[in-house]
């Protein structure tokens, strides 16, 4: 079985604007945390930037060497992890998205890659919270979907989905992983569900 793969997200991920100064600014401890994920991840960049542009944003950050591929140029609304995943030789119940929007970082084509959407609301989420998360949602057994769904299961409350088409977190349920963290099944068209799980400062 390959190495789980994460799927990373760019800008409003790794790279955050600055709510004062609006600049684009690097998110706190991003290079250590990756360097960390590196050791048991395959890292995959996927973004709608250009490759060139987000190949410059990697090297300032002194990352590029630990990404196994950068995807650019990816459009929105959902990116193509199903295909990315076939791709990759990766089952794609072993992959996970990370990124900060429910829309595009979700996949556009499966609903077997799990999304941990990082909001950056009041502060920036530490790293170390999401390095948390991420461990808890990994079933050694079973992938990223298999702990989704053990999360899931162990719910203190109901199992609340994300109305059809709209996203809304409130409707998401809690769950051990912490107060900060709610999850669930978002119906993102008549089609398809996706497995969501957002973390917020």
């Amino acid at each position: 079985m390959p190495r789980p793969t994460l799927f990373i997200d760019l800008a409003g991920t790794l790279i955050l604007r600055d709510p004062q100064s609006r600049q684009w600014v690097v998110w706190t401890g991003a290079a250590g945390f990756l360097y960390g994920l590196a050791r048991t991840h395959d890292l995959h960049l996927t973004t709608g930037e250009s490759e060139s542009g987000a190949r410059d944003i990697l090297n300032d950050i002194e990352v590029t060497d630990l990404f196994a591929g950068i995807h650019a140029d990816l459009p929105g609304g959902g990116k193509p992890f199903g295909a990315l995943s076939r791709a990759l030789g990766v089952p794609a119940d072993h992959c996970l998205a990370l990124g900060d929007s429910p829309v595009n970082d979700t996949a556009g084509d499966s609903d077997q890659v799990v999304s941990l959407i990082v909001q950056h609301r009041r502060a920036q989420v530490p790293t170390a919270r999401v390095g948390a998360v991420l461990g808890g949602l990994w079933a050694d057994d079973g992938g990223f979907l298999a702990g989704f769904e053990a999360a899931l299961a162990a719910g203190s409350e109901p199992v609340a989905a994300a109305r059809d088409g709209a996203f809304d977190a409130e409707r998401l349920a809690a769950s051990y992983l912490g107060d900060d963290c709610r999850l669930g099944w978002w119906r993102k068209t008549a089609q398809g569900r996706r497995p969501v799980v957002v973390l917020t400062a």
